[in-house]
């Protein structure tokens, strides 16, 4: 018997969200007792959200609850009232905006109300609490990354990632002195189908830039393109799908409270990756170059620099995260890390744009 069916139910938080969805439909496949938490949004109820995703499936197989994730009150409403057999939390809710419009908000999200559900639900039995960060808490360090670090005085290149590594730290804190094991994930940019939403967007990005390269090789093949970057930098990208499943697993296994990359094997240089991509597509011509400014951009050029405009940081950034102590678990369990490969370039081609792949 799984160790969270016998413990009890498994609250998923941010259900609806890009990596909460994936880790929903992997829980909802299984036989585990699970609770979804969404907010009203748009006029639409948690259960009318959670439905148009998942389906019925999701009415018969998931206990649905309606809470909003900036006000604590509403969760003592659903939970303070009644005996929660709720054992594990995986927390995907998050602020995802790297500057978000509200300060205060994003830290009830990802600190107050972390903090409040751990506090309501450890005398109700919880026992293990996942929680989503991100790799990027590393904020502008460079060089190998390893998983046990936090703070080491790094600064950071928005709120979004100081705010993320202060939720890691407190949430820890406080499992710690209630006796609820903890596990941190910490993906690189996750990237898959994802939906319209603020997590979505880096992901919905990636595969529009793919789009892009796509068309340009329908239309000519050949066309010179400089893309700012970083040449010989690291590209940190990770698929959802091995993302959603290792944070089950992980969650799952007995490793005790800890830190995980969720990385890929191989991340190649951005050059490397360029150079894959447009081999697939037949696109020739193009290029990571490390000017900080594109001279006399051509359209397209200038098309694709406002769109990476947001991630140009990161595009300057060369980090190596280590694994070690996920691939532990993993390797066990059978998970591999995914490869960024020619194989895996076909995948996210397709996804991209399914109708012009071939």
């Amino acid at each position: 018997m799984k160790a969270w069916m016998r413990d009890g139910a498994v609250l998923v938080t941010g259900a609806t969200g890009f990596i909460g969805r994936h880790v929903v439909a992997g829980l909802l496949s299984s036989d585990r007792p699970v609770v979804l938490a969404a907010r009203r949004s748009a006029g639409a109820s948690a259960r009318e959200r959670i439905c148009k995703i998942f389906g019925t499936l999701a009415e018969r197989l998931a206990r649905i609850v309606e809470i909003d994730l900036t006000d604590c009150s509403s969760l003592e409403d659903e939970f303070r009232c009644r005996r929660s057999d709720i054992g594990t939390v995986i927390y995907c809710a998050g602020e995802t905006s790297f500057f978000p419009d509200s300060t205060a908000a994003a830290r009830a999200v990802q600190i107050d109300v972390p903090l409040a559900l751990i506090d309501l639900l450890q005398a109700r039995g919880l026992r293990c609490w996942a929680h989503v960060s991100t790799a990027f808490v590393c904020g502008e360090r460079s060089g190998a990354i390893y998983e046990e670090e936090g703070d080491v005085g790094q600064t950071f290149h928005n709120p979004y990632e100081g705010i993320k590594l202060e939720s890691e730290q407190q949430v820890a804190q406080a499992c710690r002195s209630l006796g609820v094991e903890c596990k941190i994930f910490r993906p690189s940019i996750v990237v898959g189908a994802a939906p319209a939403t603020e997590g979505g967007k880096p992901s919905n990005l990636f595969l529009e830039f793919v789009r892009i390269l796509t068309s340009v090789a329908r239309r000519a093949g050949s066309q010179a393109i400089r893309i700012q970057g970083k040449p010989d930098s690291r590209f940190q990208i990770v698929p959802v799908e091995y993302v959603a499943a290792a944070i089950a697993e992980i969650t799952d296994c007995p490793a005790g409270s800890g830190t995980y990359h969720l990385v890929a094997s191989n991340p190649p240089t951005q050059t490397e990756f360029l150079d894959m991509l447009t081999r697939h597509l037949g696109v020739c011509g193009a290029r990571v170059i490390e000017e900080t400014a594109v001279s006399n951009p051509s359209p397209l050029e200038a098309r694709l620099a406002r769109m990476l405009a947001p991630y140009r940081k990161y595009l300057t950034q060369d980090v190596l995260f280590d694994d070690a102590c996920a691939r532990q678990w993993l390797d066990r369990s059978g998970i591999s890390a995914p490869r960024i490969d020619t194989a895996e370039i076909a995948r996210l081609v397709r996804l991209a744009a399914p109708d012009q792949s071939g």
